[in-house]
């Protein structure tokens, strides 16, 4: 019983460690960063000016550590 752990536990760790770097890979991938998803939604959706979006997309850069 004790082997039958052993072996299962040593296959899952190069499982979790393909699918860790697929789940990096993948959000990573996408250009840009959340603040231009914020901008463009205040463009899209909210009716903002772009000036108005960007500088609202810059304070959340401020406010979050991304600049």
């Amino acid at each position: 019983m004790l082997r039958f752990l052993l072996t299962r536990i040593a296959s899952a760790i190069p499982v979790l460690a393909i699918l860790s770097l697929v789940t990096f890979a993948i959000i990573q991938a996408p250009p840009g960063d959340y603040a231009d998803y914020i901008r463009s939604q205040l463009i899209n959706q909210g009716g903002a000016s772009f000036a108005e979006a960007d500088a609202q997309a810059q304070a959340y850069r401020v406010e979050h550590g991304l600049d």
